[in-house]
């Protein structure tokens, strides 16, 4: 297992605790989860939208929820379309989150209650963020094998090297 860098331990701290109130795959294997309380976040496609405080997901890496030694779900599960993982996704009792860990330098593990590990795994050379964290205060945290662990305004452009830590 790798060392998160402290100061990214810092930022997500708060994380820990915060129960699971909403789960969802997207029609292109993404996936995220929210810990925390719902608020409405309208945006055009979707105006009735709800996020939570933390949203931890992926929108390019494979994913898989694990219970005990039994993967339960992931992102290559055989279902026809979004909705069937949905279905599915939303029987999967998470609780709250433990911790997060680096178990190395392609994939990082959500900790949760309940007995659950979160897996997302990076399985292309894609150098956008293979996970992200959006926090409170417009906290952006994401990690790419490309930049490695960064962090800064999840509410306007960043800058080419803003937050990259070295």
């Amino acid at each position: 297992m790798m060392v998160i860098d402290r100061n990214i331990q810092e930022l997500l701290g708060d994380l820990a605790g915060h129960r699971c109130s909403r789960k969802r795959a997207g029609n292109d294997r993404s996936m995220s989860i929210g810990f925390g309380e719902l608020s409405s976040h309208p945006i055009r496609s979707e105006p009735s939208q709800f996020y939570a405080n933390w949203e931890v997901g992926t929108f390019s890496a494979a994913w898989r929820v694990v219970k005990g030694e039994k993967i339960i779900l992931g992102s290559m599960s055989p279902v026809d379309n979004a909705g069937e993982i949905n279905e599915r996704f939303n029987q999967v009792s998470i609780g709250g989150v433990e911790r997060i860990e680096q178990i190395s330098k392609y994939d990082i593990s959500v900790l949760c209650e309940e007995n659950i590990r979160v897996d997302f795994l990076c399985a292309s050379d894609y150098q956008d963020d293979m996970f992200h964290v959006f926090a409170p205060d417009n906290l952006y945290i994401g990690y790419s094998v490309f930049y490695g662990w960064r962090h800064g305004p999840s509410n306007e452009p960043w800058l080419a090297d803003l937050g990259r830590l070295e």
